[in-house]
């Protein structure tokens, strides 16, 4: 009876182990590469990585090509949602589908423009917009001052391009008017803006300054889908530069404001109160002054609005005489929302003259301030109150200052008040934070605040050799914690192997993980990247090696580096 039982105990564990699936768990998170391509437009990721750890969700936002339209997702995506969120449980390739605009080309000039700085040529560009409008035309400006009644507006339609050459100027005439544009684009979709100057008429407006006005702008966006704003000036407006808010009857959403320059403006350099999937990047905003906010980006929605899904990166947001950027909601506003902002890799400087700070978030949700440059701000670099549950990493905060010398402080958490509690949960870890009177002020007990560090973390070199007959048939691959020390906290960074010209598989073995460091711990670490040896003449081949999701510390100067397999 014993032999039995044993023999069936057997036969039950041969089973189970052969069951697909009852494998010995593994409680490394597995990282798989994200590839996308695009012919005739881009695509941004956010977050921008060549590897992510599974499970992570990813935005990808599609930018079409001057002449060319965003129609759909292919291979491991699908359809013609646009930005798309993919959450990487495998390795993907993903490719954004763009169509041809084969619409005509009509110069102003042929509809009677002058551009002669003189002429009132509102009518006249008016009418080579309604000529393309609705074909994917484009209404082409060439080089001339060309003035504009902003009170009347240049109203663009959906689906076309309004295409200034480098020389072209759109210039308002003065007005009195409050909530006049030079360009306006209203309950529209599919349009692109490019090139050239827009001026507003600050310098000449003929109403009176009164106690919140400022709604005369150069760029109008009221309930639009689908636009693109890239590479032009808006300047000297005597509201914003750029404004995006809510229309009547189509949604605002997938804004993209690439390659702009926003100067000079009376109000802000661009303010969004309304709108979904918006793309700031690769723009200046400066010298905004003359009424409050004063700010260089201002994200504010209005009363019962959403501003949601927001990244603003590679800027440059400087001398305003408000604060550079603003995430804002109106403590007395109900079912009003401003979520998932990340603001990434820009440099915030020299704004404020009386109380502003660099960056300002009172915003009730979880947002992300990463990896920016903040120097020289008026009495905060950051500041944060009324907001809960984000992550502040990477960034540079320095030389913030008052009138009687050092900024009171680099990082600030308000303490609650009876308008706005106090700023809760947020991360706060890896920034260099340097001539502050106080460089951090954490306020409440739940904000989880590591050692913030000078300190870096990086490969030890750019590159490494391995012979393919090497007798070890591994490479090893250091890397290094430099500036740190005890007191600064711990930290860990995620490495990954993908293909040069070597092929994972016949060539070298992939591998990916994390490494660690204790509190105080500066030694080297390492991991190796194992090679297999074949009878073929292939010549050097290479083993691309990737750093990523720095955590306690900066990433230092080589965040990725290349593996030679020699013969």
């Amino acid at each position: 009876m014993m032999g039995k039982i044993k023999l069936v105990e057997i036969i039950l564990l041969s089973l189970f182990v052969a069951i697909p699936g009852c494998k010995k768990d593994n409680s490394a998170a597995n990282t798989y590469a994200l590839n996308v391509s695009a012919t005739n437009g881009t695509v941004i990721k956010n977050p921008d990585q060549s590897t992510y750890t599974e499970g992570t969700e990813v935005q990808l936002t599609a930018t079409p090509g001057a002449g060319y339209k965003f129609v759909s997702w292919s291979k491991d995506a699908s359809g013609s949602t646009n930005p798309v969120t993919v959450t990487m449980n495998s390795a993907k390739n993903i490719t954004a589908n763009f169509t041809s605009l084969t619409g005509q080309v009509v110069d102003a000039k042929s509809k009677g423009a002058k551009g002669d700085g003189v002429t009132d040529d509102t009518a006249a560009l008016q009418a080579a917009v309604d000529q393309v409008a609705g074909t994917g035309g484009i209404a082409f400006v060439p080089d001339g001052t060309y003035l504009i009644n902003p009170a009347k507006h240049l109203n663009l339609k959906s689906n076309m391009t309004l295409s200034l050459s480098t020389g072209a100027l759109l210039k308002a005439i003065p007005v009195s008017t409050d909530g006049s544009a030079v360009v306006q684009l209203n309950n529209i979709q599919d349009v692109t803006v490019i090139g050239g100057t827009i001026e507003g008429e600050r310098n000449g407006h003929t109403g009176a300054a009164v106690s919140g006005d400022g709604h005369g702008h150069g760029i109008n966006i009221q309930g639009a889908a689908n636009i693109v704003v890239k590479d032009l000036t808006a300047k000297n407006c005597w509201g914003d530069g750029i404004y995006v808010g809510k229309g009547t009857t189509v949604e605002t959403k997938n804004i993209i404001i690439d390659n702009v320059i926003s100067d000079n403006n009376r109000r802000q350099g661009l303010s969004v109160v309304m709108g979904d999937g918006i793309i700031i990047r690769n723009s200046v905003f400066k010298n905004t002054n003359g009424t409050a906010p004063q700010a260089g980006i201002d994200l504010e929605p209005n009363v019962g609005f959403t501003v949601r899904n927001v990244l603003i990166q590679n800027c440059q947001v400087m001398n305003n005489t408000g604060s550079g950027i603003i995430l804002w909601v109106d403590p007395t506003f109900s079912n009003t929302i401003l979520e998932n902002v990340t603001v990434d890799g820009n440099t915030v400087a020299d704004n404020g003259l009386v109380t502003p700070q660099g960056i300002v978030l009172v915003c009730r949700t979880a947002h992300k301030v990463t990896n920016n440059i903040i120097r020289n701000n008026y009495k905060y670099g950051i500041s944060f109150e009324g907001t809960s549950g984000g992550f502040i990493t990477g960034n540079i905060i320095s030389n913030t200052r008052t009138d009687a010398g050092a900024g009171v402080c680099g990082i600030y958490f308000r303490p609650g008040t009876a308008a706005r509690p106090a700023a809760t949960n947020y991360t706060v870890t890896g920034n260099t934070i340097t001539g502050h009177t106080q460089n951090m002020r954490v306020g409440d007990a739940s904000n989880i605040v590591h050692p913030n560090t000078v300190g870096t973390i990086s490969l030890s070199a750019a590159a490494y050799t391995v012979a393919e007959n090497a007798a070890s048939k591994t490479a090893t691959i250091t890397i290094s914690r430099i500036g740190s020390g005890s007191g600064y906290g711990a930290a860990t960074v995620k490495y990954a192997t993908s293909n040069g010209t070597a092929t994972a598989g016949s060539d070298y073995t992939a591998i990916s993980g994390t490494l660690s460091w204790a509190d105080g711990d500066v030694s080297d670490k390492t991991f190796t990247v194992t090679i297999t040896s074949d009878a073929l003449t292939e010549g050097p081949e290479t083993v691309n090696i990737t750093l990523s999701d720095v955590v306690g510390a900066l990433a230092g100067a080589n965040k990725s580096g290349v593996l030679t397999i020699t013969e």
